[in-house]
């Protein structure tokens, strides 16, 4: 099977935002159902009996850089289990700082890494421990690490919490909260680190830094783990926020003479030139997905996941055959999948999935595209799921009408699709788990007229 280059689909969406300008600044062909006046399709020939072979393979580590902030682990017999480590650097509050006197002359009163739950999928009902690490190794902000990275930790946490909530809407409820005079009163998780670290932090002031890159070279900043005391529990994943001006790290401290009672706080913020990424770490061992990547190309089900987990080849083998035959003009073709019985109890599937097409690029190597028919209309193009009928459908006029041209010209452009649950160009990292029915489920229907001589 042809194999994926990594971060190829890097170079792609650099190709296709160019031919977006191009397609918008010349007439559209009449390509599409919404351009057709209703009915059109009845006068066309369709056909919808083409073979469809498609199978689950593994996922490229992606790239997981100042995306979304996930900690958390999850399991269930469908996906195995997935982790998720969060990694973070700091920034000053403001730079060239130094104490008014040597550290010795102020006393500690805490350390707070404070977070803010944005969502959870899975079972967020389980107490989920919050621990906070040192990273030993330094980040670098010029990196796009991707979700296979590690960096070396500390043997043991500067702190930590439990969080529990009974759904996202409980989550959602947090930010509602107001004091007596209405205004916000939720200010976040708040974990209290050791003070070790904070009189580590405080003895560098100054002395071994007093800007945002000496601080950085300084310490390498913090990792959030989760984990569970029953291993067997379902678990969940969250998203934090972790760059608001209510997150970050912040420091207490206050002169130790003189019985003053007057305190000081010192803010280590994250900013968009923190680096902040994750790690994620999959288990398919006994799950329904590790059997499903040893099968072939008849697969019953397809499994597509987030977190650089899963995805699933699509292909249409004998569309060259009727390319070789048919003189078509394609007024619509669609791909359509729908959600298989095996979807995990209480786990949503993606709002949307995103179809990606193989091709040959100037080098010979084989990448992963946006499809023609993306680049020309990301809304047409589809891939949303329709609850009401559990399905998701993509619009691939173009593409195959591309096939079907370069095939007759003696090309062989059709090496078949891979459907994602995340792109991170486009959505970033997700965590959604995805069970669709497999290959004779799928419906690919192409409408077209046969073009005269």
């Amino acid at each position: 099977m042809i194999s994926t280059q990594r971060f190829a689909i890097w170079r792609a969406v650099v190709f296709f935002s160019l031919a977006l300008l191009v397609f918008g600044c010349r007439k559209d062909r009449l390509i599409g159902s919404e351009v057709q006046p209703e009915g059109y399709l009845d006068s066309l020939i369709l056909v919808d009996t083409f073979t469809i072979q498609a199978r689950t393979i593994e996922n490229d580590p992606q790239r997981s850089t100042r995306f979304q902030n996930f900690v958390g682990r999850m399991q269930n017999p469908v996906f195995g289990s997935s982790e998720a480590e969060l990694y973070l650097n700091f920034a000053l509050q403001t730079e060239n700082i130094q104490l008014e006197q040597s550290p010795s002359a102020y006393d500690l009163i805490d350390l707070t890494l404070t977070i803010l739950p944005l969502s959870g999928y899975g079972d967020m009902q389980d107490s989920l421990n919050l621990s906070v690490y040192v990273i030993e190794d330094i980040m670098n902000i010029d990196s796009a690490y991707t979700s296979d990275r590690k960096f070396r930790l500390d043997d043991h946490p500067v702190g930590s919490t439990r969080i529990a909530y009974t759904s996202n809407e409980a989550i959602t409820d947090l930010y509602a909260l107001t004091d007596t005079n209405g205004n916000p009163s939720y200010e976040g998780i708040k974990i209290p680190l050791s003070l070790d670290l904070a009189s580590y932090l405080l003895q560098g002031i100054g002395t071994t830094y007093s800007t945002t890159t000496g601080f950085r070279e300084f310490f390498g900043g913090l990792a959030i783990v989760g984990s569970y005391d029953d291993p067997s529990t379902d678990g969940a994943i969250f998203n934090f926020d972790v760059t608001s001006a209510t997150a970050g790290l912040t420091m207490t401290y206050a002169l130790a003479e003189n019985g003053s009672t007057d305190t000081v706080t010192f803010d280590y913020n994250v900013i968009s030139s923190s680096t902040r990424f994750n790690s994620f770490e999959i288990d398919y061992a006994g799950s329904m997905v590790e059997s499903a990547i040893q099968q072939g190309t008849a697969a019953e089900n397809l499994f597509v996941q987030g977190l650089s987990g899963v995805k699933s080849v699509i292909e249409i083998p004998y569309i060259d055959e009727f390319a070789a035959t048919t003189d078509a003009a394609v007024s619509l073709a669609k791909l359509t999948f729908s959600i298989s019985d095996l979807q995990p109890d209480g786990l949503d599937p993606s709002p949307s999935l995103f179809l990606l097409d193989y091709e040959i690029d100037t080098d010979g190597d084989t990448v992963e595209t946006l499809t023609r028919d993306y680049a020309s209309n990301t809304v047409r193009h589809g891939g949303f799921l329709d609850e009401e009928n559990g399905t998701y459908t993509f619009d691939v006029t173009r593409e195959v009408q591309h096939i079907i041209e370069q095939k007759q010209r003696g090309n062989n452009v059709n090496l078949g699709f891979t459907l994602n649950a995340q792109v991170p160009v486009l959505n970033g990292n997700v965590r959604y788990q995805n069970v669709l029915k497999g290959s004779d489920n799928i419906v690919f229907e192409v409408y077209y007229t046969e073009i005269s001589e």
